[in-house]
């Protein structure tokens, strides 16, 4: 973040393009980097990562610091980081679901334990699925080709 602020400065800094591009890949990319796994952890936790995204947003922008929130989001075309938690927990999930031989796709497909993780209140991948998308499961898997004949070659 230190080096937005050195960057964003008004008389000679970058503009905004430059400054939401660095924040992407060098901020939200480390945010974002296990968000599978701490995805189930509480709500509490969880916001602690948002006044970092806003800090960001605030810079990038040159934004006060009275700007709501949800005009920083519309502003940069960035969603909040729940929304992002949440497309990529779904796309992982639909990755895995596609290819029978990913090494996740019985654990994912054929859950075991999802009963004793919904008494828990713990949300877990299959959780998440089965609340917000009760049809994910019925999406067709890959089918990939034959190997072509000349791999057959001795």
């Amino acid at each position: 973040m230190k080096i937005l602020k050195v960057i964003s400065k008004q008389s000679w800094g970058a503009d905004r393009k430059i400054l939401t591009l660095l924040y992407k890949s060098l901020i939200r990319s480390r945010i974002e980097y296990g968000a599978l796994i701490y995805n189930s952890a509480s709500e509490n936790n969880l916001k602690i990562l948002n006044p970092i995204q806003n800090q960001c947003l605030r810079l990038a922008t040159g934004a006060f610091c009275t700007t709501p929130i949800q005009a920083l989001h519309l502003e940069t075309n960035e969603p909040p980081l729940e929304i992002r938690r949440k497309i990529l927990t779904f796309n992982y999930a639909a990755k895995v679901t596609s290819v029978p031989q990913h090494p996740c796709y019985k654990l994912l497909m054929f859950p075991k334990y999802v009963q004793n993780y919904k008494n828990k209140k713990i949300n877990t991948i299959n959780v998440f699925l089965e609340e917000k998308f009760p049809l994910f499961k019925k999406i067709h898997t890959l089918t990939h080709p034959p190997p072509p004949p000349w791999t057959h070659l001795t």
